[in-house]
């Protein structure tokens, strides 16, 4: 089915793609048989990971989750990766009176004792020299073992299906026929060749049938295939599409106008069938309708990060106890929030997901608790978006009014909402609130600036705040500034030797697994009396590999020892350079990157490509795609390495460990690697190479420039008119920066309107800023200084009158035109863009034509918007370099006048 999947590369996915973007959603084709050799697409590894992989289709995708393409081949059935115990006796049993049978299974599989039960497991191909033929006996001998035991009732018919079962039919069995959604989200597109049969027999040659080793056709297998068709039929008629062709040698080619047509109603059908099913999801979902539903997918985000967290926990139980019991102390008085501080990986977040699970026991059933992972979401980067959703969480939670539209638009009035939040929750005199946030070195907002503006000094009574942070950074440093008081500060040390070897056991019996003592003793003699969490932790992933005839290496003693030795492996394994690229663009990415953009990014990278196709040809010439099998085996060997946060409307993948982000950036991006991996990056997200654009390379095998077609996502400002390409304006101006491209960075994105409007509308003015804030400094440019001045001298009418076009083409222009002379390169052309955008607005609208609002570079730096219930007081420090204000709902509010930020909000007080 070649020709029928390059067919939906060209035409279909693209426009399926284009669809889901207009909804904001994203679509991601997962074909791990494409791009590779038949011998890598068909071995046991791949069947599992397509299983696998389908599984995670069907639990993340909102609409069509499998799609088959079937012709006329069963297809190869693969021989079992593992057979357990009992069922292996039972095989065992039937071949006893084969001897060479016998052999030939037992000189393939090898017991393995540390699975429990034990196992009996496939051996590599690389480790056996094993021609087709006898691969294809091992499977017959399997096969008939199988049956034999099955009528005598020794296995189950499920044990007996993974004998008899082609990948085709466990895929369909997964996808459609045992799926609970039925054809909701799954489609078959069936192949039906005329008068196949008069020819099939008569040619030997024809490949587009299942033969057996000496060429004549294999009628059991044509057998299951008909049964298969028979039984999708049956059970599911409305996933079943038919095709009829007519017979031709060459099968389907596009040359052929009836073959061409066949491949022209299927793509339609493709696109017609998956835009309808994606549409029907969406009508169901109602969170596609909640206007909070941002706000629960981040609860259930860390909900679920802090189960992952504690499956496994042990050891800190004394701190546990001291911890609430400092809890239950401060339930009735006003008291410090707490600090627990300790080295990377000591086992501090574990810890606080463990301490919010026990909360509601201690404080009682109706105390609400809010934790967040920060860093693991994007809403949990920054100061300003956690205050956004803690303050909504605890608004619902208490049945208080939501925070208003504009509390929601300066930062500094989020700062005081949720301060006067905390005082009215704990003035209910009811249900207590406990609020744990971890890793507070992940906050953006804190790493940068010397005061915690948003830290509450005191918590009132009922109301707790729990911090985590790494000691010897400068965070723990800031917050000691802030908070003086020694007894706020609780540290988190490492496990006991002997709580470090119960760990370890914990998680191979989580995982099923054990060691063998000579194992044992090889892992403890590498970790003596080690206590530190995230060290056993990377000594575990290296130890549940081994089975029991597997004959280990000392491992690692220190940590970042482990982190190169874990690099060396999954370079030997896949390849010293896609290791590196791979790891390389995840690390150099601003948030992280969702699987369709990695494969996508490594879709432009020639050098990977290159050394992908160095022994085999890409199978289509006019597309050229990186294969998914690879990026599928590797990142399953990444395992706990990796980890999934929703950022933008996507789940992306980022770095688990900042200890294996630091060796990453050590040593796979130092030099001009760096560079490279933002400038392919820049590329990607700039739509460079989009919507058919094609990029020439050299192919080790081809020897000569091809030009073909990458076929990679496009990346517009705006997918809809309401709809913004959140992923390009979050990602895009990070790596023209870090690439060196500074006179693209300010032509395309500072220096262009639609850019700036983009930006603000999707995200606000305080989010452009920030664009702004993390350029200018590297660019010593007077031009990119006076826009982001003007646009912060905008703040005030956009909270007003609301971020409109209008109303920021009209500020933007009044205040810029004084400088359209003078700086013709960016400020002119920016004047021009905003000029041009009146001139084809269809109504009625009051042009600036020249200079008439307050300039930047004058007097006026800054307005201060942070209270909104009105200033009866204001006063300044003795070095005016702090500004008080007094506010009628009794608050006073400390502004840093340089910083332009909210230092302190004191609640209670009167005029």
């Amino acid at each position: 089915m070649d020709t029928e999947r390059e067919a939906l590369q060209c035409t279909a996915y693209p426009e399926v793609q284009s669809f889901c973007q207009r909804h904001g959603l994203a679509f991601e084709v997962v074909d791990l048989r494409w791009g590779i050799p038949n011998t890598q697409a068909t071995d046991y590894l791949t069947t599992e990971l397509c299983l696998e992989e389908l599984e995670r289709c069907q639990k993340t995708s909102i609409g069509p989750a499998f799609v088959a393409l079937l012709g006329d081949q069963y297809g190869p059935c693969p021989v079992p990766r593992r057979i357990e115990e009992k069922e292996w006796e039972a095989l065992r049993a039937q071949l006893t009176s084969r001897p060479r049978d016998l052999e030939l299974v037992t000189r393939h599989f090898q017991r393995d004792d540390n699975t429990i039960p034990p196992t009996y497991v496939l051996q590599p191909s690389g480790s056996l020299v094993v021609p087709g033929p006898e691969e294809a006996t091992l499977t017959s001998v399997l096969r008939g073992g199988a049956q034999e035991a099955w009528r005598l009732g020794l296995i189950s018919q499920e044990q007996w299906m993974c004998y008899h079962r082609s990948v085709i039919e466990w895929e369909i069995e997964l996808g459609l026929l045992s799926s609970a959604r039925g054809d909701q989200g799954a489609t078959v597109f069936l192949r039906d060749v005329q008068d196949l049969n008069k020819h099939i027999l008569d040619d030997c040659s024809l490949k587009m049938v299942d033969r057996l080793v000496d060429g004549c056709l294999d009628t059991n297998a044509q057998s299951l295939l008909s049964g298969l068709k028979g039984r999708i039929l049956d059970a599911q008629p409305g996933a079943l599409k038919s095709h009829h062709l007519s017979w031709s040698r060459d099968l389907v080619n596009p040359k052929n106008k009836a073959h061409a047509r066949y491949l022209k109603q299927l793509s339609e059908q493709f696109v017609a069938r998956t835009n309808h099913q994606v549409l029907e999801q969406l009508r169901e979902l109602e969170l596609a309708r909640q206007e909070l539903g941002w706000l629960y997918q981040e609860i259930r985000h860390h909900l679920w990060q802090s189960t992952e967290s504690t499956k496994v926990f042990c050891g800190h139980q004394e701190l546990l106890a001291q911890l609430r019991q400092q809890l239950r102390q401060d339930e009735s008085r006003t008291h410090t929030p707490l600090v627990l501080f300790g080295p990377p990986g000591i086992g501090k977040t574990s810890l606080m997901c463990k301490l919010a699970q026990q909360v509601p026991e201690l404080l009682g059933h109706k105390t609400v608790v809010v934790l967040r992972l920060l860093g693991t979401s994007k809403l949990s980067l920054d100061a300003r978006s956690l205050l956004r959703s803690l303050s909504f969480q605890v608004c619902l939670a208490y049945g208080l009014p939501l925070p208003p539209a504009q509390v929601l638009e300066a930062h500094s009035r989020v700062g005081h909402f949720f301060h006067t939040l905390l005082h009215t929750v704990s003035q209910r005199n009811f249900e207590s609130l406990v609020l744990l946030l971890d890793s507070v070195d992940d906050l953006d907002s804190i790493c940068h600036s010397p005061r915690v503006s948003w830290l509450p000094l005191k918590c009132p009574p009922r109301v707790h705040l729990i911090l985590s942070t790494c000691s010897g950074q400068q965070v723990l440093h800031n917050l000691q500034q802030t908070l003086k008081d020694p007894s706020t500060y609780w540290e988190v040390k490492a496990l006991s030797g002997s709580q470090g070897q119960e760990f370890i056991q914990l998680l191979l019996a989580a995982e099923k697994r054990m060691l063998s003592p000579g194992q044992r003793d090889v892992l403890w003699a590498s970790l003596p009396e080690c206590g530190h969490p995230g060290r056993l932790r990377l000594a575990f992933e290296e130890a549940r590999k081994w089975a029991s005839f597997t004959v280990p290496v000392p491992l690692a003693t220190t940590a970042e020892e482990a982190t190169h030795q874990l690099c060396i492996r999954l370079e030997e394994t896949h390849g010293a350079l896609l290791v590196a690229h791979v790891l390389g663009y995840i690390v150099s990415s601003r948030y992280g990157l969702s699987e369709a953009e990695l494969k996508d990014v490594l879709s432009l990278d020639d050098e990977v490509l290159q050394a992908v196709y160095r022994d085999w040809t890409p199978p289509s010439k006019e597309l050229l795609r990186f294969p998914p099998l690879l990026w599928v085996r590797l990142r399953r060997d990444l395992g706990h390495c990796l980890v999934r946060r929703p950022v933008d409307g996507c789940m992306l993948l980022a770095i688990a460990h900042r200890q294996l982000s630091q060796v990453i950036q050590v040593r796979y991006l130092s030099g001009p690697e760096r560079a490279k991996r933002h400038g392919v990056l820049a590329e990607f997200f700039s739509g460079a190479w989009s919507q058919g654009i094609k990029k020439l390379i050299t192919l080790p095998l081809v020897g000569k420039p091809l030009n073909l077609d990458r076929k990679v996502a496009p990346q517009p400002l705006w997918f809809s008119s309401t709809v913004a390409n959140l992923r390009k304006l979050t990602e895009l101006p990070f790596h023209l920066l870090h690439a060196g491209r500074l006179e693209e960075l300010k032509q395309e994105v500072l220096g262009n309107m639609s850019w700036i409007s983009c930006r603000g509308i999707s995200g606000g003015i305080e989010v452009l800023l920030d664009d702004f804030d993390m350029c200018a400094p590297h660019m010593n440019s007077p031009e990119v200084d006076l826009v982001r001045e003007a646009i912060q001298l905008c703040g005030p009418a956009v909270e007003l009158r609301g971020l409109e076009k209008s109303v920021l083409y009209t500020e933007l222009l009044a205040r810029l035109l004084f400088f359209a002379a003078s700086h013709p390169a960016m400020i002119g052309q920016l004047c021009q863009q905003a000029q041009s955008w009146f001139r084809a607005c269809p109504y009625p609208m009051l042009v600036p034509l020249a200079g008439f609002l307050q300039p930047p570079g004058g007097p006026l730096r800054a307005t201060l918007t942070g209270c909104h219930k009105g200033i009866t007081a204001i006063a300044w420090s003795l070095e005016e370099k702090l500004l008080v204000v007094g506010t009628q709902d009794g608050a006073m509010v400390v502004w840093d006048v340089e910083e332009q930020q909210v230092v302190h909000v004191l609640m209670g007080h009167t005029v």
